[in-house]
């Protein structure tokens, strides 16, 4: 059965799988050329306009899938923001690239990947019997081991609350 570009029912086109990152990457590199052809005639502001409209969107959509991932897959991904941000700037190819990150205001991918989780638990009903995030084997189903902590707290305080 095929969902779009997507085929349900099989491990070999999910999310977050090797493959898939693979994709997402050959796609951000194709629209990283084309931006760089013609990024003598931008300006800076339209050039980050342009990175938010075909790479930024790219990299963040159904990111929170990629939680757990092992580092070699991840890097693949910040490796292309970073191509990203030298674009926008202008920079030299092994120019480093966090002071860059931090003046654009961009999070490293791990970091996004952490912040959607997080915003997706937020964003939960806080009805109680709506909440599935209350269920700690759930937590840990989905590997938030490093978000416990932020999660804990979080829930503490939303039902001190009510």
């Amino acid at each position: 059965m095929r969902s779009g570009t997507w085929e349900v029912g099989s491990t070999r086109h999910f999310p977050c799988s090797p493959m898939s990152t693979k994709h997402v990457k050959l796609a951000i590199t194709m629209y990283l050329h084309n931006l760089s052809c013609i990024r003598k005639y931008l300006d800076k502001k339209t050039t980050e306009c342009l990175v938010h409209a075909f790479i930024t969107s790219l990299l963040d959509y159904c990111n929170s899938l990629l939680y757990g991932l092992p580092d070699w897959l991840i890097s693949k991904l910040q490796r292309v923001q970073n191509a990203a941000a030298r674009l926008v700037y202008k920079t030299p190819r092994f120019c480093h690239t966090s002071p860059i990150l931090q003046e654009l205001h961009w999070l490293p991918i791990r970091d996004r990947i952490k912040f959607k989780v997080i915003l997706i638990i937020f964003r939960q009903p806080q009805e109680p019997h709506q909440t599935i995030f209350r269920n700690l084997s759930l937590l840990k189903a989905i590997q938030v081991t490093v978000l416990d902590p932020m999660i804990h707290s979080y829930l503490l305080n939303r039902d001190k609350g009510h």
